[in-house]
Protein backbone atom coordinates (compact mmCIF):
# COMPACT_ATOMS: atom_id res chain seq x y z
CA UNK A 1 0.00 0.00 0.00
CA UNK A 2 1.44 3.37 -0.98
CA UNK A 3 1.57 6.20 1.52
CA UNK A 4 -0.58 8.70 -0.40
CA UNK A 5 -4.23 8.18 -1.33
CA UNK A 6 -6.85 10.29 -3.05
CA UNK A 7 -10.57 10.08 -3.60
CA UNK A 8 -13.68 12.04 -4.40
CA UNK A 9 -17.41 12.06 -4.91
CA UNK A 10 -19.48 10.91 -7.88
CA UNK A 11 -19.78 14.32 -9.55
CA UNK A 12 -16.17 15.37 -8.91
CA UNK A 13 -16.95 18.49 -6.85
CA UNK A 14 -15.31 17.01 -3.73
CA UNK A 15 -11.74 15.71 -3.68
CA UNK A 16 -9.70 14.59 -0.69
CA UNK A 17 -6.37 13.03 0.13
CA UNK A 18 -4.68 11.31 3.04
CA UNK A 19 -1.33 9.76 3.78
CA UNK A 20 -0.17 7.09 6.14
CA UNK A 21 -1.48 3.66 7.00
CA UNK A 22 -5.17 3.01 7.63
CA UNK A 23 -6.37 2.86 11.24
CA UNK A 24 -8.95 0.19 10.56
CA UNK A 25 -11.07 -0.81 7.57
CA UNK A 26 -14.54 -2.08 8.46
CA UNK A 27 -17.86 -2.84 6.87
CA UNK A 28 -20.46 -1.08 9.02
CA UNK A 29 -23.93 -2.59 9.13
CA UNK A 30 -25.58 -0.05 11.46
CA UNK A 31 -28.94 1.35 10.48
CA UNK A 32 -27.60 4.90 10.20
CA UNK A 33 -24.79 3.89 7.80
CA UNK A 34 -27.23 1.85 5.73
CA UNK A 35 -29.63 4.77 5.39
CA UNK A 36 -26.87 7.29 4.69
CA UNK A 37 -25.34 5.10 1.99
CA UNK A 38 -28.56 3.55 0.63
CA UNK A 39 -26.83 0.18 0.79
CA UNK A 40 -26.79 -2.96 2.92
CA UNK A 41 -23.57 -1.71 4.59
CA UNK A 42 -20.82 0.83 4.00
CA UNK A 43 -17.07 0.24 4.17
CA UNK A 44 -14.95 2.81 6.03
CA UNK A 45 -11.22 3.40 6.23
CA UNK A 46 -9.99 5.25 9.30
CA UNK A 47 -7.02 7.60 8.92
CA UNK A 48 -5.05 9.99 11.08
CA UNK A 49 -7.01 13.25 10.82
CA UNK A 50 -3.78 15.28 10.80
CA UNK A 51 -2.76 13.55 7.57
CA UNK A 52 -6.06 14.07 5.72
CA UNK A 53 -7.61 17.05 3.98
CA UNK A 54 -10.09 18.16 1.37
CA UNK A 55 -8.29 19.34 -1.75
CA UNK A 56 -11.38 20.54 -3.61
CA UNK A 57 -14.85 21.64 -2.55
CA UNK A 58 -16.51 21.50 0.84
CA UNK A 59 -18.59 18.73 2.34
CA UNK A 60 -21.92 19.38 3.99
CA UNK A 61 -21.83 18.05 7.56
CA UNK A 62 -24.80 16.18 9.00
CA UNK A 63 -25.01 15.29 12.71
CA UNK A 64 -26.32 11.74 12.28
CA UNK A 65 -26.09 10.92 15.99
CA UNK A 66 -25.12 12.59 19.24
CA UNK A 67 -21.44 11.88 18.54
CA UNK A 68 -21.28 11.17 14.79
CA UNK A 69 -20.79 13.66 11.97
CA UNK A 70 -21.09 12.69 8.30
CA UNK A 71 -19.72 14.63 5.36
CA UNK A 72 -21.65 14.56 2.08
CA UNK A 73 -21.18 16.21 -1.29
CA UNK A 74 -23.84 18.94 -1.45
CA UNK A 75 -24.17 18.46 -5.22
CA UNK A 76 -24.39 14.69 -5.81
CA UNK A 77 -25.10 13.53 -2.24
CA UNK A 78 -22.22 11.05 -2.07
CA UNK A 79 -21.24 10.20 1.50
CA UNK A 80 -17.54 11.03 1.82
CA UNK A 81 -16.51 11.12 5.46
CA UNK A 82 -17.39 10.43 9.06
CA UNK A 83 -15.93 11.38 12.41
CA UNK A 84 -16.80 11.01 16.06
CA UNK A 85 -16.79 14.25 18.09
CA UNK A 86 -15.29 12.15 20.91
CA UNK A 87 -12.49 10.88 18.63
CA UNK A 88 -11.12 14.00 16.87
CA UNK A 89 -7.83 12.34 15.89
CA UNK A 90 -9.43 9.91 13.44
CA UNK A 91 -11.31 10.66 10.24
CA UNK A 92 -13.11 7.98 8.25
CA UNK A 93 -13.57 7.95 4.48
CA UNK A 94 -15.92 5.73 2.52
CA UNK A 95 -13.76 3.17 0.73
CA UNK A 96 -16.00 3.38 -2.33
CA UNK A 97 -14.92 6.99 -2.90
CA UNK A 98 -11.20 6.16 -3.07
CA UNK A 99 -9.72 6.49 -6.55
CA UNK A 100 -8.30 2.99 -6.00
CA UNK A 101 -10.50 1.12 -3.52
CA UNK A 102 -8.25 -1.93 -3.87
CA UNK A 103 -5.50 -0.27 -1.79
CA UNK A 104 -7.29 -1.23 1.45
CA UNK A 105 -8.75 -4.53 2.58
CA UNK A 106 -11.58 -4.90 5.10
CA UNK A 107 -10.56 -6.17 8.53
CA UNK A 108 -14.01 -7.00 9.86
CA UNK A 109 -17.70 -6.21 10.22
CA UNK A 110 -19.10 -3.69 12.72
CA UNK A 111 -22.63 -3.50 14.13
CA UNK A 112 -23.55 -6.96 12.90
CA UNK A 113 -26.45 -6.93 15.33
CA UNK A 114 -28.13 -4.60 12.83
CA UNK A 115 -27.31 -6.53 9.64
CA UNK A 116 -30.24 -6.96 7.27
CA UNK A 117 -31.55 -10.54 7.55
CA UNK A 118 -31.06 -11.37 3.88
CA UNK A 119 -27.32 -10.58 3.93
CA UNK A 120 -25.19 -13.60 4.81
CA UNK A 121 -21.70 -12.78 6.05
CA UNK A 122 -19.38 -15.65 5.21
CA UNK A 123 -16.04 -14.00 4.40
CA UNK A 124 -14.35 -15.20 7.59
CA UNK A 125 -13.63 -11.69 8.86
CA UNK A 126 -14.23 -10.89 12.56
CA UNK A 127 -17.74 -9.73 13.41
CA UNK A 128 -18.56 -7.21 16.14
CA UNK A 129 -22.06 -6.58 17.49
CA UNK A 130 -21.11 -2.89 17.94
CA UNK A 131 -17.89 -1.01 17.11
CA UNK A 132 -14.63 -2.96 16.93
CA UNK A 133 -12.50 -2.57 20.11
CA UNK A 134 -10.12 -0.01 18.57
CA UNK A 135 -13.03 2.32 17.70
CA UNK A 136 -14.84 2.20 21.05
Amino acid sequence: MSDHHEGGCLCGDIRYQFSGPPQGVYHCHCTVCRRASAGAFVTWVGVDAENACLTQGAVKIHASSEDGRRGFCPTCGAQISFFFESEPGTLYFTVGTLDDADVVAPEGHAHTGETVRWLHIDDGLPEYAANPPEIE
